[in-house]
């Protein structure tokens, strides 16, 4: 524990006593870093909302780091420089040259990086990417997907389409899927040349998320020979959780492998089954006579 009151620490303190605490109620993020430099021994500090009231965790020894939303958090040597833009951080948004910052980026001197960056986004104002490729997964369920990861942005903001001077950007993960298959390594071939998602254009959505269960199958021609490939089905689902921005595809591989083949049929087998039906019918009229006949006979006596 700490004592915080030589660096202004008078309230949100654990159990009220700043005296020795490791937390303390503070109105900005770039104050909370700064403490974190000020305090011999601290190595990373966090910043968020407690119970509606804004605080600063110190850690000066080994923590777990958790998952949470709505916080920010950084290592010690990660302060205001004393020429960066301090204000107030209630919200995640902050006009400067029209561009969209975050909590984070008020720690830093970010004049010339806000120039760049809002030129580098005007000149590729309605672009999008064009991704192709190839992975390699093994015969087990698992997953690949697509994220925007070290986006300077919120999550809800790349949904929502937001930007510091108020006007909509679509910086969501819609996408479109030309063409998706799974082959062999070595072979690289198809079953069909269509697969189930091509030319699949989703909706807006923060998070996509497809569920594919992958068949083995074998095309065997009347020759003898064999083609081996995959066939997969798809299901796909929208979801705001916060697991992105991102497009996953979570597939299942089926254990049992499919065999798909055409048997040529002969008139001498034709024939066999002809006389099969025409036996099979007079079987059935000679014990239906059997039981009328029967019937009749015990009606007499």
């Amino acid at each position: 524990m700490l004592d915080l009151t030589q660096h202004g620490a008078t309230s949100g303190c654990l159990d009220d006593n700043c005296r020795s605490t490791d937390k303390f109620a503070c109105l900005t993020l770039d104050r909370c870093a700064t403490v974190c430099d000020e305090v011999p021994g601290c190595r990373r500090w966090s910043w968020g909302d407690e119970q509606s009231v804004k605080k600063c965790w110190l850690r000066v020894g080994k923590s777990v780091s958790v998952k949470a939303f709505g916080f920010s958090s950084g290592e010690a040597t990660c302060f205001p420089n004393g020429t960066a833009i301090v204000g107030s951080l209630h919200n995640y948004f902050d006009d400067v040259g029209g561009a969209l910052r975050s909590p984070y980026m008020s720690l830093f001197n970010t004049d010339v990086y806000n120039k760049e960056e809002v030129a580098r986004r005007k000149e590729q104002e309605g672009e999008s990417c064009d991704l192709h490729g190839y992975l390699d997964t093994n015969k087990v369920p698992g997953n690949f997907h697509i994220g925007t990861h070290g986006a300077p942005m919120s999550s809800f903001v790349a949904y929502d389409g937001l930007r510091g001077d108020g006007h909509g950007r679509p910086s969501n993960m819609r996408h479109t899927i030309n063409h998706l298959y799974f082959a062999e390594i070595n072979t690289d071939t198809k079953l069909n040349e269509t697969q189930p998602l091509d030319g699949f254009e989703s909706p807006k959505a923060r998070t996509f998320q497809y569920y594919l269960t992958v068949s083995p199958a074998t095309l065997r021609a009347q020759n003898g020979t064999e083609v081996h490939g995959y066939q997969f089905r798809a299901g796909s689902f929208v979801t705001n959780e916060l697991v992105g921005p991102a497009i996953f595809f979570r597939f299942d591989v089926d254990a049992i492998r499919v065999t798909y083949y055409t048997q040529a049929g002969t008139w001498s087998r034709l024939c066999v089954n002809l006389c099969a039906i025409v036996g099979g019918c007079v079987a059935v009229c000679h014990m239906l006579n059997q039981l009328f006949f029967s019937a009749s006979s015990a009606a007499v006596l």
